[in-house]
């Protein structure tokens, strides 16, 4: 019988004297160190036998040294808390932070494409006015250059409607849809 009796004194006790192995898998541990040992030594074998071979001369076998096999190892429980609940702190909000970069990301490559001559990408242009129909949202897109970047997205589609005047005129009334959407966008963004 356990001369611990206090539920207490019982958990500090396993922190201090649990281990926990830092093996990929740890049941399989019995099975894989046999052969990673025996597979080292067969190539140290392997190569005393080709140097024997190839000079004959047994001072090329002293050169020869086998592969050092390591273990994973272990750790206290203590330990392996501690690292956990480390993990869940910088944890904490990394979702939103890389949807957050993401749309950042896509908000440059969006203004890069609108910064493009208009005779030469006239259909980069309209992909990115459209990134700005769909998401350029005020709770999805960010904030700070929403208001920029609707007023040059009009500023550009202006431009490609008198561009598909001339070519095809029965393009335009998408641009024109388009163009309406973000207008009503950059008067809520304006309020």
């Amino acid at each position: 019988m356990s001369k611990v009796k206090s539920p207490q004194e019982k958990k500090r006790l396993a922190y201090d004297r649990d281990h926990v192995t830092l093996a990929e898998y740890p049941h399989g541990f019995r099975r894989t160190w046999p052969r990673k040992k025996a597979k080292a030594q067969r190539a140290a074998r392997r190569k005393v036998h080709q140097a024997l071979k190839t000079t004959g001369d047994q001072a090329a076998i002293a050169d020869v040294r086998q592969k050092r096999v390591r273990k994973w190892g272990s750790i206290t429980l203590r330990e392996s808390v501690r690292l956990k609940q480390q993990k869940r702190k910088q944890m904490v909000g990394a979702h939103k932070a890389r949807k957050i970069a993401r749309l950042a990301m896509l908000a440059k490559y969006v203004e890069d494409a609108l910064q493009q001559e208009v005779e030469d990408f006239h259909e980069e242009i309209r992909a990115a006015a459209y990134m700005l129909v769909a998401l350029g949202r005020v709770h999805v897109w960010p904030i700070h250059d929403l208001e920029n970047l609707l007023a040059l997205a009009i500023s550009k589609l202006e431009e490609v409607k008198a561009l598909y005047q001339q070519e095809s005129p029965d393009s335009m009334q998408a641009v024109e849809d388009e163009i309406a959407v973000l207008r009503s966008r950059l008067k809520k963004a304006d309020k």
